[in-house]
């Protein structure tokens, strides 16, 4: 995942593709009991993952390198812009006149962040990673209240885009938090309904009670972690 990670920001696309590949095929393995051929690439990272202790060791989580893995991929495959390319993701094709840097590159503990991300929409306007740079500009506002105003924001200008199921878990969120449980639960319902596959579906189960969860997901069977 790491390779795949410094990949990206190099701006070698394909190969970090290939690498989140092997990582998804191991721990989907890992998490259904399933071994893999070891002389393949995703089998012997299957065995290195099924070692509960190294797991341990090394303070690895698995959920954790899911949702990484399912974030990174999301990023590459939905935001290949038709005029900048992958240049506001990587930063791949430097351009002397504007920031020497992608989204990738962005350190959310720096103390630029916040202008980071502004620079990136000022010099690519209206670019396909605009609502991941809304969401992360809302993960980071000042107050409860700000950051409710801007995945509100982002979630009516990008209805379809990847950003929204993380934007809507967290708007479901910041409504629970500001005692506004209505709005929490169409926010929950939303991502629920309109994208019952996402890893961000998966995280909001854990923050409702088993049977308002299955009252938002209309089946009792719904995969609940």
């Amino acid at each position: 995942l790491r390779l795949a990670q410094l990949d990206a920001r190099a701006g070698h696309v394909e190969r970090a593709l290939s690498r989140l590949a092997r990582v998804a095929t191991a721990t989907l393995a890992v998490s259904h009991g399933k071994e893999l051929d070891e002389g393949t690439a995703a089998g012997a990272l299957t065995k290195a993952l099924a070692r509960g202790a190294a797991e341990e060791s090394l303070g690895i989580s698995m959920e954790r390198v899911t949702i990484e893995t399912d974030q990174l991929h999301g990023l590459i495959t939905d935001n290949r812009d038709p005029i900048y390319g992958y240049e506001p993701l990587t930063g791949h094709n430097r351009n002397v006149t504007g920031p020497a840097f992608g989204l990738l590159d962005l350190d959310t503990r720096h103390e630029r962040y916040t202008d980071n991300l502004n620079e990136l929409k000022r010099r690519y306007p209206n670019c396909q990673i605009e609502d991941n740079i809304d969401l992360e500009l809302a993960k980071i506002a000042p107050t409860r209240t700000a950051r409710i105003q801007k995945l509100e924001a982002l979630v009516q200008r990008f209805p379809n885009r990847d950003a929204i199921p993380e934007a809507l878990l967290r708007l479901g969120m910041a409504y629970r938090d500001n005692s506004q449980p209505i709005k929490s639960s169409n926010a929950f319902v939303k991502l629920i309904r309109q994208h019952p596959e996402s890893t961000w579906t998966t995280q909001a189960a854990r923050l409702v009670p088993r049977g308002t969860w299955i009252k938002l997901s209309g089946s009792a069977t719904t995969v609940r972690p």
